[in-house]
């Protein structure tokens, strides 16, 4: 019974502790209102190998590619680059 009431305290915990990286993760449509803070997170993802797969890095670039998109459809030449 002890080790039951442990494992049920303990999971919780080691679920929050691992998924705290200390960054908050901001959604595609946050990225898409604020265009120079995906950059922003794009070039440290660019310049940090171990980002490239988390998720606002992921955002952050889907935030990108969708408005190098619809600038594209609208041929207006405002294309967003971030390097």
């Amino acid at each position: 019974m002890r080790l039951f009431l442990s494992a049920i305290v303990a999971l919780p915990v080691c679920v929050m502790l691992s998924a705290c990286d200390g960054e908050a993760v901001k959604t595609v449509d946050y990225y898409s209102d604020h265009m120079d803070e995906a950059i922003h997170v794009l070039k440290a993802c660019q310049s940090d190998a171990s980002t490239e797969l988390k998720q606002n890095c992921r955002h952050a670039r889907e935030a990108r590619d969708a408005h190098n998109k619809q600038t594209a459809e609208m041929d207006t030449g405002a294309r967003v680059d971030w390097e």
